[in-house]
């Protein structure tokens, strides 16, 4: 989901002579050219026009601000490390000695025991002596596995758990904890793989349908959401899954029904009822109501200090106008989480702002927009937030690069196109711009911006046919109250009456 401001800049962008020096970065957008090295621009490559009195086009400057639901986070939210269930693994079936299987009994309560209270190293040492008497045991496997995960030692969780697999594999939770085990480590699809196999071994296990469905939600929401719908009709109370559907429904836009799972979330008022209160601020937010988000992710940020809590209550305020105490919350997410790429985005876009009124505050906005292309050369809101932020310095030769690489990521991405087209026509490059206005079209026919800049420049083209049917599309399209449409039908022979 993308998401807008309503950051407008009118008219010619400001001089930059006191600012000299700006930096870029190189206009590869490679993952594997990562290792930027700065490059320093000169005196402005291109000279800018101003625009014609009688016609004052929009820039399409609408900084982009992210959107905070991010794998990363969700995973943190949804993970389910101790499946605690009873499912197989009983003590033997005779007795070898009298009173063992009590005493077996009572030690795998009593490791249990100590891993509910949080004390690891203690159940390490019962499970040890277990062990020893059931070495062929799944479930006690099982639990070292949970005891070593909790105590920080995934090497040895890892053993334990995957012994418990070949002991037990008809038990779907050494199958779960082991697959979060990979995931921590980086390997996606091996987790994959083993979530498959606990869902072979126990089909409608909600913990396994509920982990494998995080791992597509952000890709194929719809075929995720099935798997958290069947999660939940197994478990009506499992809470990851509730929040893991409630976000899917939040990408697949059913605002109503995230807004009910999220609420059903927060009734329950469990651990993920922060995270719940942060959803219902994302959709407040995205309803056009930032108040009403701030109040909750503030209610949010009170349940739980979590810098994903933090970052969106900071977009909420750069919304409201709150520009200073935004700008503190992000610093404060960014410290907190310095790799997240929609943090340091929203850093520039506040940055931004505030250099509206203290010009110093544009150099951080660059140094933001520089950290986040560097973590993610590839989003293309970095790109065309960093290109917007050379025009104001004036270096018009990085923002074409960077709208260039911006377009090429996103071809969605009109509003790049829009201002490239406006800079190569202010410098007389009119085919230039009309080709890439072209190629816009292509990816988004319905964007007013787009027909009333083929438009004029057509029409200074003399090519007077094809320039009214853009003009005439962009009356069609455009918002009631741009001040640009009388200017256009006055310019069209059917309206050159004032009828």
């Amino acid at each position: 989901v993308l998401d807008f401001t309503s950051y407008y800049l009118h008219g010619e962008v400001p001089a930059a002579a006191d600012l000299t020096g700006f930096s870029y970065r190189a206009a590869k957008g490679s993952k594997e050219d990562g290792n930027y090295e700065p490059y320093y621009s000169g005196q402005h490559a291109l000279e800018i026009q101003p625009a014609g009195a009688a016609f004052r086009r929009y820039q399409q400057n609408i900084f982009r601000l992210p959107c905070f639901d991010e794998e990363q986070a969700r995973f943190e939210e949804l993970r389910k490390l101790a499946a605690a269930a009873e499912v197989g693994g009983g003590v033997g079936s005779e007795e070898d000695e009298p009173g063992l299987l009590e005493r077996l009994r009572d030690l795998r309560e009593e490791a249990e025991s100590h891993l509910e209270a949080g004390d690891p190293a203690a159940a390490l040492s019962v499970l040890a002596a277990l062990a020893r008497e059931l070495p062929e045991d799944g479930h006690v496997h099982f639990l070292l596995g949970r005891a070593h995960s909790a105590a920080g030692d995934g090497g040895a969780a890892r053993t334990s758990y995957e012994r418990a697999t070949e002991l037990t594999p008809q038990d779907p939770r050494p199958w779960n904890n082991l697959a979060l085990l990979h995931l921590a480590e980086g390997e996606r699809e091996e987790a994959r793989r083993t979530l498959q196999q606990g869902l072979r071994a126990a089909p409608e296990d909600p913990n396994v349908l509920t982990n494998l469905a995080n791992l597509d939600v952000a890709r194929r929401p719809a075929q995720s959401h099935a798997l958290y719908t069947k999660a939940l009709a197994k478990d009506p109370n499992h809470e990851p899954a509730r929040l893991g559907r409630a976000q899917a429904r939040e990408r697949l836009g059913d605002s109503g029904g995230a807004t009910s799972d999220y609420e059903r979330l927060v009734a329950y008022n469990g651990p993920l009822a922060p995270a719940a209160l942060d959803g219902l601020g994302r959709l407040a937010r995205r309803a056009g109501d930032p108040h009403m988000a701030v109040a909750f992710h503030q209610r949010a940020l009170a349940g739980r200090d979590d810098p994903t809590f933090r970052a969106n209550l900071g977009i909420a305020l750069v919304e409201t106008g709150q520009l200073a105490q935004a700008r503190e919350q992000l610093e404060a997410a960014a410290d907190a989480r310095p790799e997240r790429v929609s943090t340091w985005q929203a850093l520039g876009v506040v940055y931004a702002r505030l250099g509206e009124t203290d010009r110093s505050q544009l150099t951080k906005a660059k140094q933001a927009y520089e950290r986040a292309i560097k973590l993610d050369p590839e989003d293309w809101r970095s790109r065309f937030n960093y290109a917007l932020l050379a025009e104001r310095f004036g270096k018009f030769d990085v923002a074409l690069r960077h709208y260039e690489i911006a377009f090429h990521l996103e071809p969605r991405a009109w509003s790049a196109a829009a201002n490239m087209a406006k800079i190569y026509g202010d410098t007389k490059r009119t085919s230039k711009a009309i080709e890439l206005l072209d190629k816009a079209l292509e990816a988004s026919p319905n964007e007013p911006e787009l027909h009333i800049q083929r438009g004029y420049l057509l029409a200074g083209e003399e090519r007077t046919i094809e320039a009214r049917t853009n003009l005439r599309k962009f009356l069609d399209l455009a918002d009631p109250s741009d001040p640009r449409r009388e200017q256009v039908r006055a310019a069209l022979p059917e309206h050159a009456s004032g009828s």
